[in-house]
Order: structure tokens, then sequence, then C-alpha cells
């Protein structure tokens, strides 16, 4: 599995909040919840097979890490608030799902009988070389050090579960529409961009995207004049 703790020039140098002193750097794990997020999106948008079923992005086996945006959002408080803070945080839920239970769990919310596995070559076909690269290894965080700084404990449903109990409030028969009319694919455009570069090595070493923090620009300035 791949180590987003790890020390890892290229996850520093993709980090959301890359500021001017080295003393904080922030790596957070795709956020879901609150009614979608990029990854949310590539899920729900999945091509299905003849039978109907969603295909996964390539076997399945490959572990994600998630974290809610509410949950998220809190260890950004917990940043702002505790000058203490310092180092390099990388924050996920710790439950890291394997794309298989995601899908599976996509299914149940679209309507669609179930999942199955796809393959490398229709992972770059839907995604493209770059992007789809990141989402074919396997990934997974714990924020061990958001714990034992910060006391920061994810509350949140996972994704999975949210998928698969509603959460989301978007029902197949919604979800069917939004793909009709272009909306999902929207969606996955939107993870696309907020995922940032990723080209090269910084690709291949995994980086990840916030996109909580990315929608209040004032919390970006708030750190960056906090570790300046």
């Amino acid at each position: 599995m791949h180590d987003a703790t790890a020390a890892d020039p290229q996850l520093t140098t993709n980090a959301l909040f890359a500021a001017s002193s080295p003393s904080l750097f922030v790596i957070a794990a795709a956020s879901s919840g609150d009614g979608g997020g990029g990854t949310t999106g590539i899920l729900l948008g999945s091509p299905r097979d003849d039978n109907g079923n969603l295909i996964m992005l390539g076997t399945g086996q490959q572990h994600w890490s998630t974290v809610h945006a509410a949950d998220l959002a809190d260890f950004f408080r917990r940043v702002l608030e505790d000058e203490s803070a310092h180092g390099r945080y990388v924050i996920g839920n710790g439950l890291n799902p394997t794309v298989a239970e995601l899908t599976q769990a996509a299914a149940v919310a679209a309507g669609a009988p179930g999942a199955v596995p796809g393959s490398d070559d229709e992972a770059r076909a839907r995604l493209g070389d770059y992007f789809a690269e990141v989402l074919l290894l396997d990934q997974g965080t714990d924020a061990a050090k958001a714990r034992a700084d910060l006391g920061w404990y994810p509350s949140r449903p996972s994704l999975a579960d949210e998928l698969r109990h509603g959460g989301l409030d978007m029902p197949g028969a919604k979800i069917a529409e939004a793909r009709q009319g272009g909306e999902i694919e929207k969606g996955i455009g939107h993870g696309l961009r907020l995922s940032g570069a990723m080209h090269g090595t910084a690709a291949d070493q995994g980086a990840y995207h916030a996109p909580g923090p990315t929608r209040c620009p004032a919390w970006r300035l708030k750190l960056a004049s906090k570790i300046k």
C-alpha cells in the first residue's frame, strides 16, 4: 500500500498549503459528504456493463483514503485554534476501503444490480493516464499525528455508508437523471480540477486533494498567516 505519510518531496510539493514556512503542511484525502465530492461523482458516474452493473476502476482491490467534509472542516478548525500545530498532517478517516467496496456501495445508491471489476486500460480510457494512475494506486492514511497533536477523530459516516444508506440524498432515479443531463460528468471534471497538478512523478506518488478548503479561501489565508 502506498504510504501517504512517508517523507515524499513530490507529495509535499502538491500539499494544499505549501506556504513560505515549512512548519505546517496539510495533505487531505478525497473529501465526501454533504451531497457529493469529486470521488463520489466518479463512483456514481461509473460506466455499466451489458447487465447494468457498475464497472470498477481497475480490479477494485486497491484501497482509497477518504474523509467526510465536516470532519475535514473540524480538523482545520483545530489547526487554526491550536498554536502548537506544526509539521506534516495527512488527513483521512483511516478506514481505507477498497474500490470494490465503494463501487458496490455506489451501485446501491444508483439502483444498479451490482459492480464488476474493470481493468487498468479501461480506467485510463475513462479518466486519462495521469488521474487514473493515481486512483489505481493502493493508498491509505491513519491521521495518527492529527489524533496525537490535536485530538482529532473523524465521527461522520464513511463514504460507503453514505452511499449504501442514502446519506448523499441522491436516489437512483435522481442519479440517472443527473447522468443524463451531464451533471455527474461535470462533477468528475470538478474532481479532476481540484486534484491539482496530476502530472509526471507527482501523479505517480498519489498526491491528495482537499475540495473542502479549496472552497474556503479565507481558511487558506488564515493558515498562511498562522505559519509565516
